[in-house]
């Protein structure tokens, strides 16, 4: 059974949809694309693209969480977010042969789609709007990469913190009953984004959560709106 994605006839292109997901995309595309990759299952912690990797497909997360970092030169983990439902990586590589950038690994058990290069590109011939919603789709993961830019520079820690809850919560982040933001996120990950240590990480939250800035729980961290970012 092909999968089926809810894309209107005509894409959202003001729509912030935070990446490249396949909302971007017509739905003829769309469609053609669900029926000509081949599925594949990966087990949580499992490398699915490792960086230099030479892609000859592109892929499309379909079920599972997924998780987007690079190595730091003492070879710690610099976490870069994680990877929404439908979203498409690869494209960059198929597109203009160059190696990967990060590494991809599943966080969860996770199914992703494998859209062969020259399938790809029959689908970008064969529906020629598709290849705007790629343009399109492409400058939203410009735009993300540049916001993770801005949140690494600040200088001090607890800057840097904030200016990764607020980037994380734009993209991941759910609201609750009470107007809430709920992350799905361990402090482990979160101090692999900023690039501390997690104890140096859990003290900075603990100030922000002793001034009601957010509130912590077992691998969530709630942002108490709209207090956080003001």
């Amino acid at each position: 059974m092909v999968a089926t994605v809810n894309t209107p006839s005509n894409p959202p292109w003001s729509m912030a949809t935070d990446g490249p997901v396949l909302a971007h995309l017509p739905a003829e595309a769309v469609e053609l694309l669900l029926q000509r990759g081949q599925r594949k299952h990966w087990q949580r912690g499992q490398s699915i693209v490792s960086r230099g990797d030479k892609l000859q497909a592109v892929m499309i997360v379909l079920e599972g969480r997924v998780r987007a970092s690079t190595l730091t030169s003492d070879g710690d983990e610099s976490l870069l977010g994680w990877l929404k439902e439908y979203e498409l990586f690869g494209v960059p590589n198929v597109l203009g042969g160059m190696p990967f950038a990060v590494n991809i690994i599943a966080d969860s058990p996770a199914v992703i789609l494998q859209v062969a290069s020259e399938d790809f590109m029959e689908v970008l011939h064969q529906v020629p709007e598709a290849a705007i919603g790629v343009a399109v789709a492409l400058s939203h993961r410009v735009g993300l990469m540049f916001d993770i830019i801005n949140a690494s520079g600040y200088r001090t820690l607890t800057s840097r913190v904030r200016a990764q809850l607020l980037r994380i919560a734009e993209q991941f982040g759910q609201k609750d009953g009470e107007g809430q933001t709920v992350l799905e996120i361990a402090q482990d990950d979160l101090a692999a984004a900023v690039g501390a240590s997690r104890q140096r990480v859990h003290m900075e939250l603990r100030k922000l959560e002793d001034a009601g800035f957010l509130k912590l729980a077992y691998r969530k961290i709630i942002l108490v709106a709209p207090s956080f970012d003001g």
